[in-house]
């Protein structure tokens, strides 16, 4: 095409077009990667505050989990903080072998992760959770590091007319604490605040 424009106009308008396509590509990629937490390689907190914003606008019933590695201080005080990292980027990928296409994954802050689903019954929550601590015990017998993940895991469904998203989050969190409440009661993991 450039060939023949160039025999018929003198000139040709390939160039140009290759320039403006990598322009748009290259604000496309800079743009995701805005997006994406480069330590767990899951979506960030500013991509969940945006999508938050059109939750109740797809199919299906707005669901949330909300997960906490178990016992992350530890990691980081007895293995040092590379390990806290490496813990991080394992725990990313536990999730997103666990969830696959079934969710969105998102580092919410720290050690602590959301899952956003839409669901046609409660069954599909309990079905991922059960998917993410099946696939924690498979990395811990698997993977030959110095520390063991778990998460205590929380989860809420959203009621679009009672339910703003402050409410949506805090259930999650309240409902993430009531597990590691009963872990910690039960002894499966130290109670940081008996330091």
């Amino acid at each position: 095409g450039s060939l023949l424009q160039f025999i018929f106009y003198g000139y040709s308008f390939m160039w140009l077009g290759v320039a403006i396509g990598l322009t748009l590509l290259f604000v496309n990629v800079q743009n995701e990667a805005s997006y994406v937490d480069m330590l767990s390689g899951l979506f960030n907190r500013q991509y969940l505050n945006k999508l938050l914003l059109h939750i109740n606008n797809t199919a299906g019933v707005p669901a949330g989990i909300m997960l906490d590695i178990d016992s992350f201080k530890n990691i980081n005080d007895k293995f040092g903080h590379i390990a806290g990292d490496d813990a991080i980027a394992a725990a990313g990928k536990i999730l997103r072998t666990a969830v696959g296409e079934k969710g969105t994954i998102f580092r919410y802050g720290g050690d602590e992760f959301i899952i956003l689903m839409h669901i046609n019954s409660q069954k599909e929550i309990e079905e991922m959770i059960e998917s993410v601590k099946t696939q924690a015990t498979l990395f811990n017998e698997s993977e030959d590091r110095p520390y063991k993940i778990s998460f205590s895991i929380g989860y809420s469904i959203y009621e679009i007319k009672h339910d703003s998203i402050d409410d949506f989050l805090k259930k999650m969190d309240a409902s993430m604490y009531e597990d590691k409440k009963r872990k910690i009661s039960e002894g499966t993991i130290p109670d940081r605040r008996r330091r």
